[in-house]
């Protein structure tokens, strides 16, 4: 990363309720596993589409082409599940969601829009989660129990969803900083009506 550009993805930031109730919610679990790095809960976001390096004079027109994506995307609501793991190189827990449609559909739109970024990244599928912990790669006994712990372990959570975000991310050895480059907000028919 040079000084001019900068790492970018577009996501959703979360209410301070809700990260100050997912955080109680973990507090058992940071306990237990206190080797992991626990996400620290203002940085709680969902990530929609990872832009991978960018040059900072590109930001604004990252924004517009979000604002052009969401323009008649109304807000919703999101449902909060389950942690799980992902069995990467190192094992990230996250908290899922009940499949939304409506979220399906505008991660698969900004992906379209933003293909000229995304060509030189490999793509996963999307799935809506909000990292809230990684560790290094554990034995297979030990992944096993955690995911059948994991499993168990239910925190059910509403959250609405009325705008996006152009973030930057900075890594450093204390984990990501994550900065708000743009906000975009979501089509609300209730300002039409008023």
């Amino acid at each position: 990363m040079t000084s001019s550009t900068v790492r970018v993805f577009i996501g959703i930031d979360l209410p301070h309720n809700f990260k100050k109730q997912l955080d109680s919610n973990l507090s058992l679990l940071k306990t237990k596993y206190k080797t992991f790095k626990w996400v620290e809960p203002e940085n709680y976001h969902l990530t929609l589409v990872f832009l991978g390096e960018v040059n900072k004079d590109k930001i604004n027109s990252i924004a517009k082409r979000t604002e052009k994506v969401v323009f008649e995307i109304p807000g919703f609501n999101l449902t909060s599940y389950k942690l799980n793991i992902f069995p990467n190189r190192q094992r990230i827990i996250y908290l899922s969601f009940f499949k939304e449609q409506k979220l399906i559909s505008l991660a698969n739109k900004l992906k379209q829009e933003f293909q000229d970024y995304l060509q030189h990244i490999p793509q996963n599928k999307f799935i809506p989660h909000i990292t809230v912990a990684k560790s290094k790669r554990s034995s297979k006994q030990q992944y096993i129990q955690l995911k059948k712990l994991l499993e168990k372990t239910t925190i059910k959570i509403q959250i609405p969803i009325n705008k996006l975000y152009v973030f930057s991310s900075k890594l450093t050895a204390h984990g990501s900083i994550y900065k708000k480059l743009s906000e975009i907000k979501l089509f609300d028919s209730q300002e039409i009506e008023d």
